[in-house]
């Protein structure tokens, strides 16, 4: 909430606090941009990107953004593509797109 609100764009951010498997199970809703967060010892999260594209919960030519611990690889998919990857000591931050965004 403070970044959205540093950032001026916190009326058009839905902030959700939930666990990450439990949300994109339930919800149907399509976002440009998703950010999740999950603690370093969640054993899931290297499932987010297959379950969030399956899902279509993001909007093409949405960003999918992961924070997780370095010792995290996300496996490679055909449904989703890992656009970048980011180093700030022990955290990594991963972004996803779709795979046709390579070619827009």
């Amino acid at each position: 909430e403070r970044n959205a609100t540093a950032l001026g764009c916190a009326d058009a951010c839905e902030i959700i606090q939930s666990d990450a498997m439990d949300y994109i199970n339930r919800t149907g809703d399509r976002y440009d941009l998703i950010f999740a967060d999950p603690p370093y010892a969640y054993g899931m999260t290297g499932d987010i990107p297959s379950r969030i594209f399956m899902k279509g919960l993001l909007i093409q030519p949405g960003i999918l953004i992961i924070e997780h611990t370095k010792n995290l690889d996300f496996p490679g998919d055909q449904i989703y593509r890992l656009a970048a990857s980011r180093e700030f000591g022990a955290t990594h931050v991963s972004f996803f797109t779709h795979p046709k965004s390579e070619e827009s």
